[in-house]
């Protein structure tokens, strides 16, 4: 597995954790990477808002404007899409790491 594998996987085990805290019915459900946040877990664009808080403030500051302009289009919204974009965005792949070994808060 190379880092950035490594990478995709703690931060799609960070943001599963994030998402059972913003929505716990989340917890009941199978998460996957074709899961679309708004409609599969069904956050609200107030959940969203928080998800995208809590996620900064796990990993540090993320602009998710470029991301939310290709989710915006049919079932864009993909836990999938924002693992690969924060893969590449993220602010280093240490923080990420601390965090899934830190729990989430």
């Amino acid at each position: 597995m190379d880092v950035r594998d490594e990478r995709a996987e703690a931060l799609r085990t960070l943001l599963i954790d994030l998402v059972t805290v913003v929505r716990p019915e989340a917890a009941a459900m199978t998460v996957t990477d074709e899961c679309t946040l708004t409609g599969d877990i069904a956050l609200d664009s107030v959940q969203l808002a928080e998800f995208f808080d809590r996620i900064r403030a796990e990993i540090g500051d993320v602009d998710f404007t470029f991301w939310m302009s290709g989710a915006t289009q049919a079932d864009g919204d993909t836990l999938g899409s924002l693992i690969q974009y924060l893969v590449t965005v993220a602010p280093d792949e240490q923080s990420v790491a601390e965090s899934v070994r830190e729990g989430v808060r």
